[in-house]
């Protein structure tokens, strides 16, 4: 299977090494306006550079993990190509550029897969099969430390992930109301670096959810309680690769997976966006 990367910043790079250790595809093209970095990255797994995505059409599956005010462009291509993609969170840097994007890939029934890998992430998984009835709460929380460069607010590049594990947990339950409160905000962006939500679900769970990513210290927690019991979970302390695991799904999906469970999948990307589209407006009324 002939892999097109589009990116090669870190998550491309960790994403050409988990294709080139799958035995089964090969990173055929790197994509990326950093010709330099492009090149170097390429030069390492034996492929090609472009500087454009219609040179990208002979490629079988394609991985975007640039910038994200540069996914849309390249992931829209690609669908109308008819060319399974894989897309770093988030989808796309607006609501109507993903809801754009799913509808292409709905009408093609296009394998498309946002990079959601903690849903992937081992102690996740084990949590979900002890899971025997609907948690009463459900706490997390995810910090890190500054990053040297971000291009979303703190919603859409950290919290989303916990969004998507609670839609996970709550499947086909419906959220009912949300606050949210946001905080150390980006002069430069209009955008906060830390924020804090409470969501209440039509079933009766109430999900309290904290991310930042100017925190002194990285964690990854994830609780559940249900009547008297309480299980949590650290994400950074799991055993696999969630990104490994990621990647077979998706191959999964391309070569078994059915028209309804490639829909499933498109639905989901969108429910757990537009859920982060929800927390937005509600931490600061920004669309």
């Amino acid at each position: 299977m002939k892999v097109a990367l589009i990116g090669a910043g870190t998550m491309a790079a960790r994403h050409a090494q988990v294709v080139a250790n799958s035995g089964s595809a090969v990173i055929a093209v790197v994509f990326d306006r950093d010709a330099a970095g492009a090149g170097t990255l390429a030069a390492e797994y034996g492929a090609a550079v472009s500087v454009s995505i219609d040179a990208l059409s002979h490629c079988d599956v394609a991985i975007i993990a640039t910038a994200t005010p540069a996914h849309h462009e390249a992931a829209a291509a690609l669908v109308a190509a008819g060319i399974p993609v894989l897309v770093e969170k988030p989808l796309t840097a607006s609501m109507s550029e993903t809801r754009s994007l799913i509808a292409a890939a709905d009408m093609l029934d296009g394998a498309l897969m946002c990079g959601f890998n903690e849903r992937f992430n081992e102690r996740f998984v084990e949590l979900r099969e002890r899971q025997r009835s609907t948690p009463d709460y459900v706490t997390a929380l995810r910090t890190s430390n500054r990053p040297r460069s971000v291009h979303s607010s703190v919603i859409d590049d950290v919290l989303i992930h916990d969004l998507d594990l609670v839609l996970a947990l709550l499947s086909g339950d419906k959220v009912e109301s949300i606050h949210a409160t946001a905080a150390d905000w980006d002069a430069a962006h209009s955008w906060p670096h830390s924020v804090v939500c409470e969501l209440t679900f039509s079933g009766g769970t109430i999900v309290h959810l904290e991310a930042s990513r100017v925190a002194a210290q990285r964690r990854r927690v994830l609780s559940t309680t249900t009547g008297t019991d309480r299980v949590s979970i650290d994400l950074d302390d799991a055993p696999g690769d969630s990104l490994r695991a990621q990647w077979q799904r998706f191959v999964a999906l391309i070569d078994h997976g059915t028209p309804a469970e490639r829909q499933d999948e498109r639905d989901q990307i969108l429910r757990v966006h537009e859920l982060a589209e929800s927390v937005r407006l509600a931490a600061f009324g920004t669309p």
